[in-house]
């Protein structure tokens, strides 16, 4: 799951869907809204080259990047675009400021970190994604596990024996709820969104 704050260059509507073309500072890149009941009017109207604020998710076919686009809408303050732009610069100096952390001379990275049902709380990957623990271990499996369909819930359990099945159960619907990982060919088979 992505959300950007981009302009609205182009807006075309065919009868199953409506392409957005898409721009920010990063460069531009299409987004596809299916459109339910092959009613064109049913498309949110949005003004072209006017910002939108976009959420969805990015897909790669045949080489060419797009996004998938859940919900778009028109931004009409100029306070949402800014608010947008510092949660982007924060979120990049977070993360330099963790990888720093992480491997500066003389520093143990494991001093702090607590443990929890044998797992390190410690990783820079799970503190970004809000991970610990059991989660991040979970995380882990799912995201390392290399199968056309993912990774099964019965899997995930002969590798956890230690978590309970309800537990494990909190823990996958938390991340799916995250947009982190998702189903594939039924609701007991997941993969990561970033593998």
């Amino acid at each position: 799951m992505i959300t950007l704050v981009a302009i609205v260059r182009n807006v075309d509507y065919s009868s199953t869907k409506a392409t957005y073309q898409l721009e920010d500072h990063t460069g531009q890149i299409d987004g596809h809204l299916w459109i339910e009941d092959d009613n064109a009017s049913s498309a949110p109207n949005i003004v072209p080259q006017s910002y939108a604020r976009v959420v969805g998710s990015l897909r790669n076919q045949g080489g060419q990047k797009s996004i998938m686009i859940f919900k778009i809408d028109q931004i009409d303050s100029p306070n949402e675009l800014t608010t947008h732009l510092l949660e982007v610069l924060h979120a990049r100096y977070k993360g330099e400021e963790n990888s720093k952390r992480k491997t500066e001379p003389g520093l143990d990275t494991n001093a702090n970190a607590t443990s929890n049902g044998g797992f390190m709380e410690s990783d820079s990957v799970g503190a970004s994604l809000g991970l610990n623990g059991k989660q991040l271990a979970v995380y882990k499996a799912i995201k390392s596990h290399v199968s056309d369909i993912g990774i099964s819930r019965k899997e995930l359990q002969a590798k956890f024996t230690h978590i309970n099945p309800s537990e494990l159960q909190s823990i996958i619907d938390h991340m799916g709820n995250e947009g982190m990982i998702y189903t594939t060919v039924d609701t007991d088979h997941f993969f990561c969104v970033d593998a």
